[in-house]
Order: structure tokens, then C-alpha cells, then sequence
């Protein structure tokens, strides 16, 4: 079943770019009605495009309470896939304009997360997630959704009710970006697979995005998810895969020896990121107290005062640890500034209800 969605996929991507083909990302901020590929620019920030030609439909910002932090105000994007006189897509970014100090707080919300939400990571100043839901495409939204929707109408273009929406957010101490990617949905069956594989796809989405966010994006070309399967989370890997594969067709290699390239090529590790002795921290944490009870044994010949003296020595490196751990959380909180808390965006449409069947087959446009 997957396969048959990766090939349908791949045909109606094919079928979406030949209104236009990608071209180079641009070099600098998009403006209004401008086509775009590879990669949108807003408020000093990167954000990786599907494969296709996309049209910037609107730019606007949100309002916020005046109550709200110093990040100036949410700028928010709407640009748009056509083929023909269909919408095949729609890909929506919201970021802050200014940068704050310390972080957001909580982006990817509190525990228990939904269940269609994936957290990639999270520390106290940085964090990425992604999740899967169903949009309904009404009236309601921010203003360049209004906007959008307005010209939209004018173009005689024509929208699905319900598109099925990939998510993915990525904030670090000082920017966040959220990008949520709507695709076209077509009648179809075991939606719950066609979720996990969108859901798949956001995950590895949301790594470019993180690359973005800091303005490190190049010469990614980002698949939709019918090709998934393909993409890597590391974008510098996913170029060189693509390298490999263009040295391929052009002759320059044999499939022979890209087959071998692309082997070595994923599983090369940076040694940095290896721990040498896995295991070690794991055993001095058992092993310890053992030898603590064993010296003391051997010392006090005494099997009560020797479980003593190893559980007191434990639980008073414990306390120490616990104690130290607190007291950087105190100094830290002190130097660096208080949290901002996320901005009340508002998003295209509305979600979907459970209860209504929705529908949703494609995965790409």
C-alpha cells in the first residue's frame, strides 16, 4: 500500500510541475504575486520549498496583544501550487520579526503532546516538532489568508474543502518558524498510513526548516512525500546523495559505483558524534555501588553496616549532583532573561472534525 502511495505520489508530483519548472532559489525576500522555488525568504529567515514553482499569494502580519513580548510583530506568508486551475497546495509561515533573548516558552506545548504531534527535540532554549491534521479550508484565518483567498477568487483557481496539513516548527533562543504545508487530498481509503507517512515526511521537513531558521539552506531539493523514503535528515547528506545520483545519469560514474558511493556515503558517521565506550557511564552507575560495598565489606566484615556505608555513600553523591544541577539552574536563571512566551497564531481554516470522513488519499500535489 505504501508503495502504490510513494508512486501516485511521484506521478501527480510530475503532474504539478509541469506548469513550471523549479528554479534557482531566490536570493533575496519574495514580493507579492513573485513565483518562487527552492527557498522563500521572510524576516531574515530561510524556508525550504517542495519541489515547484510557488507563487507568494500574500504577506501580512498578525496583530498581538500589546501586552505581548518584544518581538516585534508575526510575519506571516501564504504561497500557493497551481496546476492548471487547481490549487495543488498552499504553504503557510508564520515567524517573529524581531529576535528575542531568552527562548520561547514551550513552542511545541506541554506533555501530554497530541497524538498526531512528533517532538524532534526539546532543551530549555531550543525545540522542533511536527504533527499531521486535516484543515478545513473556510473563511477564517490570519489576513494574508484573506488575502490569498481573495485572489485566489479573482484567478478563478479552484480549492478542495479539506486539504491535509503537514506542520512543522522549529525556535531557538532567539527566532521561530512555523511552516504548515497543506496538500491536496483525493478520495482514498487507510488514512490512518497515508498520516504516518505525512507525519514521516513533517519530521524530516522540519529538519531543513531547522537549517533555515539559522539561514544555512543550500541547494536543498526537497522532496513531497511520496518520496519520503528517500530524504535523510541531514540535508549536507541528502545533497550528496543527489550529488551521486547526477554523477550517475551523466556517465561520469557507473550504477555500480554510485550504488557503492551511496552506501558509504550513509553510513559515514562525523567520529565526533560517536561515544567510544557506550556502555561505560551505564556500568560505572552499576558497578559503583558495588564496589563501594565491597570495599566496605572487606573492611568491617559486616554485611549490615557494609549496605550502610554503600548506600550512604551513594545517596550522598546523589545529593551532591542534585544540589550542583540546582544551583547552575539558579545562576542561569539569574544571567539569562526570562522566556517569551509563543505568539497566538492564527491559521488557515480550521481543523477538520474527527467525525466527518475525510477523504484523504494524496500525499503530494
Amino acid at each position: 500500500m505504501v508503495g502504490a502511495l510513494a508512486v501516485a505520489g511521484l506521478l501527480l508530483v510530475a503532474q504539478a510541475g509541469r506548469a513550471a519548472s523549479p528554479g534557482p532559489a531566490v536570493a533575496g525576500p519574495a514580493g507579492m504575486g513573485q513565483m518562487v522555488s527552492g527557498v522563500f525568504e521572510i524576516a531574515g529567515k530561510q524556508v525550504p520549498l517542495p519541489r515547484g514553482a510557488w507563487v507568494v499569494a500574500a504577506t501580512a502580519v498578525q496583530p498581538q496583544a500589546a501586552s505581548a513580548a518584544p518581538y516585534g510583530v508575526v510575519r506571516s506568508a501564504v504561497l500557493l501550487l497551481q496546476d492548471g486551475d487547481q490549487v495543488r497546495a498552499l504553504l503557510e509561515v508564520n515567524t517573529n520579526d524581531i529576535a528575542v533573548a531568552g527562548g520561547w516558552v514551550e513552542p511545541c506545548g506541554n506533555d501530554p503532546l497530541p497524538p498526531r504531534r512528533r517532538l524532534r527535540y526539546r532543551s530549555r532554549f531550543d525545540s522542533s516538532c511536527a504533527e499531521t491534521a486535516a484543515t478545513r479550508l473556510d473563511e477564517s484565518g490570519p489576513a494574508a489568508w484573506q488575502e490569498a483567498r481573495a485572489g485566489i477568487g479573482r484567478a478563478g483557481l479552484h480549492m478542495p474543502p479539506t486539504m491535509l496539513t503537514a506542520m512543522a516548527l522549529c525556535a531557538d533562543r532567539q527566532d521561530f518558524l512555523e511552516v504548515r504545508v497543506h496538500l491536496r487530498a483525493v478520495p482514498g481509503a487507510d488514512d490512518a498510513a497515508r498520516q504516518q507517512i505525512l507525519l514521516d515526511w513533517a519530521v524530516q521537513y522540519a529538519a531543513a526548516l531547522e537549517h533555515g531558521l539559522s539561514r544555512r539552506l543550500d541547494g536543498i531539493a526537497l522532496e513531497w512525500p511520496g518520496r519520503s523514503a528517500l530524504l535523510q535528515e541531514d540535508p549536507v547528506l541528502e545533497r550528496r546523495l543527489r550529488r551521486i545520483e547526477a554523477l550517475r545519469r551523466t556517465g561520469v560514474i557507473t550504477s555500480h559505483e554510485a550504488a557503492v558511493q551511496e552506501l558509504a556515503a550513509v553510513q559515514e558517521v562525523p567520529r565526533s558524534a560517536v561515544d567510544p565506550h557506550p556502555r561505560v557511564s551505564l556500568l560505572n552507575r552499576i558497578t559503583s555501588p558495588l564496589i563501594n560495598l565491597g570495599t566496605a565489606y572487606s573492611v568491617t566484615r559486616n554485611v549490615t553496616l557494609s549496605v550502610g556505608i554503600a548506600a550512604s555513600e551513594y545517596l550522598a553523591r546523589q545529593i551532591v549532583a542534585t544540589t550542583n544541577n540546582a544551583q547552575w539552574d539558579a545562576i542561569g536563571r539569574v544571567l539569562v532573561p526570562a522566556a517569551t512566551p509563543m505568539p497566538e497564531l492564527t491559521h488557515i481554516g480550521r481543523p477538520a472534525e474527527e467525525a466527518e470522513p475525510s477523504g484523504l488519499a494524496a500525499l503530494v500535489p
